[in-house]
């Protein structure tokens, strides 16, 4: 038998059989080779011994991953029904009503959120458990001995200090929870803060930005009723001739913005004393017969005036454009009758035969072209006036489609004034450009980027220009236009001085010394406007009138808040049945170019005849849906001369019909655009206006209304409003309802 084998019988026959399993385990771990490892076993094996049962069993190591902890706290035990030597089902009949009513009361709720439960979970609950506790113990030391009496008391201590930490520990989560929602409430309180200060701080600049300059407006309105009084009273006392010859006096004494010309208004197109050939234009070229307010204001300061600048803010749809291009005519008729007076005069010094009152005429109808300001043709009294590729006035106005309708009324009045127009924008070809170029021009209707474009290419000067026209000056001026209308009235103002400081060096008789003049027209008068303008002029002189921010009186309003019980787009659709009842143009307005696109191609899937107008549609796409839109006789299909007649006649004999509902004999056309459409367009024949998305400026808001009800007629204006735009909405109704300034 080998020495390990002995060693492992004496350890076995020496501990007891508890020890066994151990003991073998120890004894084969080492391998005993040799009395060295056997003496170092007998010592292992006697450690064993000595230690006893505090180091058994033998279990093997656990890292502290290996663990899990719970949070669930521990439940208590379950007390034995108590009962008089009855079963427990017999004790448990004989609970109290209490008891059955507390438990039906609570059963609705889980036990954690039990009212009874949460009150036990609380600090003042393990108190009462403490004292409950200790008293019975007291109670059970008493019929106890003592050894039971003591382990009660070892007993109480523990359980008592496992309770106690777990409703620390509980009463610690809560307080973290506590201070964690205190802290997101004031997060969010911050942020809301932050958020109406935002609010408000924009609010103000959107006021500053946009706020309409009412105050200027009243003090003008006043002044216009007190002038027309005082203008009555005149006519009643004095002989038309005697107040002609007054008010020319003291116009001619008239030296800037707070003398007051004697004409501020006439009742007639003869009363203004505008030059003949302006008077026809007027009369036989737009067809005008009695003028507007804006026109019997405007045109007799600006003629009679010398102020540098002139501002007429009236409402959409009076007739401002008429005004301003019959003051420009006006302007250089006199600039051309004088050139040809001072020619006359100088000739009849120098004794000339040839040149008699007769040959005045000639002056007008020959035109010398000049290249660089020399006269190819010295008889000519205009060349000093009439130059190539240097336009006289200008009109600027903010779009291509403006430049296209204003230029149509200045050539209609041209044929009756003898004078030069042109409209030249950015969608045209260059060579029509050149050709519009290419010859004297006497009045120029352009953007006011086009014509920094010209200048810039050297294609066309300012040099001989001294009247500018600034059409819709509340955009023009805005901040999208500021930065390419303000050099162009710099640059006139230069070239003006120029001329001048060079007429005076050379003592000529027949240079041109005449200051640049400034015409500015709006249909609103925002702050920001009415600063800027001070600014670049400080001369100004401002003819409103008293409807100028008011809607037009026979426009009915309407608004139409939007629930959930519909759509924008089923609501538009309803709109529009009713509205092509009564009228035969409408224009639906949206906000964004996607929108408009999206509208129009919904209302063609519905079986509208549908043209749109927004800056994503091509120049001439655009003139040619105006062009259909304005026009009734393009918008009906093209067919032949016998069905034509047929349909007429049929129309005729039965009386109903699309184009009878109308009322005006044209199909029903509906247009749908954005801001675009909303300034400057002639759209007398537009019956009913939508506002399919809410403006956001009052501004816009009296633009896009201000297409419908022109020149006195009727019209309507209906508004889908959303929760967005309930605030302005309710801001721009009330003042309907009131009749107040829209401010």
């Amino acid at each position: 038998m080998t020495l390990l084998a002995l060693a492992r019988r004496l350890a076995l026959a020496a501990l007891p059989r508890t020890h066994a399993c151990a003991v073998r385990t120890a004894i084969t771990l080492p391998t005993l080779h040799s009395a060295a490892s056997a003496a170092t076993t007998a010592a292992h094996v006697r450690t064993l011994h000595t230690a006893g049962p505090a180091c058994m069993p033998l279990k093997p190591a656990r890292s502290a991953a290996s663990f899990t902890f719970s949070t669930s706290y521990p439940r208590p035990a379950k007390g034995k029904a108590k009962g008089n030597g009855k079963t427990k089902g017999k004790a448990k009949g004989k609970r109290s009503s209490k008891a059955e009513a507390a438990r039906d009361a609570s059963v609705r709720l889980p036990s954690r959120l039990r009212l009874d439960k949460l009150r036990q979970s609380g600090p003042q609950a393990s108190r009462i458990a403490k004292a409950g506790k200790a008293s019975k113990a007291g109670k059970a030391g008493k019929a106890s001995s003592a050894g039971g009496a003591g382990a009660a008391k070892r007993g109480a201590p523990a359980k008592a200090g496992k309770t106690s930490e777990a409703v620390k520990l509980f009463s610690q989560a809560m307080a973290s929870e506590a201070a964690k929602s205190l802290a997101m409430r004031r997060q969010l309180r911050r942020e809301t803060d932050q958020r109406s200060k935002e609010m408000q701080l924009r609010r103000a600049e959107h006021a500053r930005k946009f706020a309409l300059d009412v105050a200027a407006q009243d003090v003008a309105a006043q002044t216009a009723v007190a002038t027309a009084g005082r203008r009555r009273r005149t006519a009643a006392t004095a002989a038309p001739s005697d107040r002609a010859a007054e008010s020319v006096l003291d116009v001619e004494a008239d030296d800037g913005a707070d003398a007051e010309p004697a004409m501020l208004s006439a009742d007639s197109f003869d009363e203004m004393q505008l030059h003949p050939a302006v008077l026809a234009a007027v009369r036989d070229g737009l067809g005008f017969k009695v003028p507007t307010p804006v026109q019997a204001s405007c045109i007799p300061q600006f003629i009679h005036g010398s102020h540098e600048a002139m501002l007429a803010a009236a409402e959409t749809g009076t007739g401002k454009t008429a005004a301003y291009l019959a003051g420009a005519m006006h302007f250089l008729k006199r600039e051309e009758d004088a050139a040809l007076a001072v020619q006359a005069a100088a000739a009849a010094a120098a004794a000339a035969p040839a040149t008699t009152a007769a040959d005045a005429s000639v002056f007008r109808v020959v035109e010398a072209v000049t290249a660089g300001g020399v006269a190819v043709s010295p008889t000519a009294g205009l060349a000093g006036l009439r130059k190539l590729r240097r336009p006289r006035a200008l009109v600027l106005v903010p779009s291509r489609d403006l430049v296209a309708q204003v230029s149509a009324a200045a050539k209609l009045m041209s044929h009756h004034a003898k004078l030069r127009v042109a409209g030249i924008h950015s969608g045209m070809a260059q060579a029509a450009i050149t050709q519009a170029l290419s010859a004297p021009l006497d009045l120029l209707v352009s953007t006011p980027g086009m014509v920094n474009a010209l200048v810039a290419d050297g294609q066309m000067a300012l040099s001989q220009t001294r009247l500018v026209v600034v059409d819709e000056a509340d955009s023009l001026f805005d901040e999208s236009f500021a930065a390419e209308t303000e050099p162009i009235v710099a640059a006139v103002r230069a070239a003006a001085a120029a001329a001048a400081a060079a007429a005076a060096a050379a003592s000529a008789t027949s240079g041109r010394s005449t200051p640049c003049r400034f015409l500015l027209t709006t249909a609103t008068l925002p702050k920001t406007l009415s600063a800027t303008l001070q600014r670049h002029f400080a001369s100004l002189r401002r003819v409103l009138t008293p409807g100028l921010h008011r809607t037009q009186p026979k426009l009915v309003q309407m608004f139409l808040r939007l629930d959930g019980s519909t759509t924008k787009r089923n609501m538009l659709l309803e709109i529009l049945r009713r509205a092509v009842l009564t009228t035969s143009r409408i224009i639906v307005f949206c906000n964004r170019r996607a929108e408009c696109a999206n509208v129009a191609a919904f209302l063609r899937a519905k079986q509208f005849d549908v043209v749109e107008m927004s800056s994503a549609s091509d120049v001439a796409d655009r003139a040619d849906a105006l062009a259909r839109f304005l026009n009734p006789a393009l918008a009906r299909p093209k067919r032949g001369a016998a069905a034509a007649a047929a349909a007429a006649t049929a129309a005729t004999t039965a009386g109903s019909g699309a184009e009878q509902r109308a009322g005006d004999g044209a199909r029903p056309m509906i247009m749908v655009a954005t801001d675009i459409a909303s300034r400057g367009l002639d759209t007398t024949q537009v019956g009913h206006v939508v506002l399919f998305d809410f403006p956001q400026t009052t501004i816009d808001y009296l633009h896009r209304v201000g297409r419908t009800a022109r020149n006195g007629t009727a019209g309507r204006a209906t508004s889908i409003v959303t929760k967005r735009d309930a605030a302005l909405a309710e801001l721009i109704s009330s003042a309907v309802k009131r009749r107040r300034i829209l401010a």
